[in-house]
């Protein structure tokens, strides 16, 4: 009989604050601990303006009036002990996340009395609201120098065969659906993007896009809330309304199977599933125990079963979206093993949703998952990224109602959840350097 993990942190009960019709807060006391953190992020549907704003939160972070280059910025920061402000661009199911968040020593910690707080309040909104122009547009500099850093990294993808076969994957998976876009664009459509389109972007996104301020820390909240608004209050436009990400909850039509080649030196496969379950349905705590059997716990099976105790791959893992209910098996290897590991991964789900598993491994699976929900209440980046992915859901539920909910998932549960894993697509990526010797020996 499994028991819940007994937690010796402080519960964080959160508070959800309307600062204005744009502007929402989710507050997180976390008294206890010595760091706290902030994040900004707006909420855009992905589609056709995805690459233009992937681009922004870079420029943005180059200048302002009042902090007019990085050398400013950097010494601001500095002042502040050490704040780090960095852009973020994201995604959570079909829709992009960009904005910034801060990393700072709490206010009770500072020896000289200095207000941190009200510090890293001012950069981020002077980065946000005030950025550096030149006459009515972005500033041209800061403008080609980030596009081009940009168009850098996701050149570069190709040169890391694990994230370019997952992305790639995701693509023609989703093949027509918002989620087939990557959130931090596509190198043509960054490299076409303009000084004034990516102000007009700007200025769209100030107006229109619903913006979700984080709070982790110890301030208390009656004093936060003034704080907000005095630097943001004027964001007061009502958002547009963003569609929800298409849940596909079983594959259509039979398995598709997609191959590119790529001079990369490894291997991958990537076997896309529909998992049938997302974040908010009732039974979604079954399949966190099952990706946890399968892919994340110490004794998972793609790791036990299929790299070590078969040899058939250099790494075998999982990824996960619970808002699209996407479930991505990743595996390198060598190209003469490719079906061996994939009938070896579909021998282990078949074995999952068989109810082929000891309850040792049942339970070990259920107390490690169990024991990894209450210490995200130590870490304020860890637990705001937690309550950021469901609030916008209107989800509010703690990581330890979630651990009580693990607790009481079963064997048949964890097998149901298996069953309703539904194969969409299987993406393989080989490496195009081989020769045709090579190749003919192994046809």
């Amino acid at each position: 009989m499994t028991r819940s993990v007994s937690a010796s942190l402080p519960e964080v009960v959160p508070a959800e604050v309307q600062l204005t019709r744009q502007v929402r807060l989710c507050y997180l006391p976390m008294e206890h601990c010595k760091g706290n953190y902030l994040s900004l992020r707006f909420l855009l549907p992905l589609g056709g303006m995805t690459s233009t704003y992937a681009l922004l939160p870079y420029v943005l972070s180059r200048g302002s009036t009042d902090y007019p280059d990085i050398d400013a910025i950097d010494r601001a920061a500095d002042l502040l002990y050490g704040a780090e402000i960095s852009p973020m661009v994201g995604s959570e199911g079909e829709w992009q996340v960009i904005g910034f968040s801060a990393s700072f020593l709490a206010d009770r910690m500072a020896p000289d009395g200095c207000p941190i707080l009200e510090g890293v309040l001012h950069l981020l909104s002077s980065l946000l609201l005030s950025p550096r122009t030149e006459g009515a547009t972005l500033l041209p500099e800061s403008v080609e120098s980030e596009r081009g850093k940009l168009c850098d990294r996701l050149r570069s993808l190709k040169d890391n065969p694990d994230l370019y076969a997952i992305k790639r994957s995701e693509e023609l998976m989703c093949a027509g659906e918002p989620y087939a876009r990557y959130e931090r664009g596509e190198e043509s459509e960054v490299a076409a993007v303009t000084p004034e389109a990516l102000t007009k972007a700007w200025q769209t996104l100030l107006s229109t896009a619903p913006l979700c301020i984080t709070y982790a820390g110890d301030c208390a909240l009656e004093k936060l809330i003034p704080l907000l608004r005095s630097r943001f209050g004027a964001l007061t436009a009502p958002p547009a309304p963003l569609p929800p990400t298409e849940v596909i909850r079983r594959a259509k039509g039979g398995l598709r199977r997609f191959t590119e080649k790529l001079p990369n030196g490894q291997c991958q496969l990537i076997i896309g599933l529909r998992s049938g379950s997302v974040i908010g349905d009732g039974d979604h705590a079954a399949f966190s125990l099952l990706y946890a059997m399968l892919s994340s716990a110490p004794t998972a099976r793609l790791f036990t079963k299929v790299r070590e105790e078969r040899s058939l791959c250099y790494n075998c893992s999982a990824l996960s979206d619970s808002h699209k209910g996407i479930l991505l098996i990743t595996c390198g290897l060598r190209r003469e093993r490719l079906q061996e590991a994939e009938d070896a991964i579909f021998d282990q789900l078949r074995a999952l949703a068989e109810g082929d598993f000891t309850d040792e491994e049942f339970e070990s699976a259920k107390r490690w998952l169990m024991g990894r929900y209450p210490i995200l209440e130590d870490s304020p980046i860890a637990l705001a990224g937690w309550y950021f992915s469901r609030s916008p859901l209107g989800i509010a539920e703690s990581p330890r109602i979630e651990a009580e909910r693990i607790r009481r998932v079963t064997r048949t549960d964890v097998m149901r959840a298996a069953g309703r894993l539904s194969p969409d697509a299987i993406y393989t990526l080989l490496d195009r350097s081989r020769s045709r010797k090579e190749d003919a020996r192994e046809n």
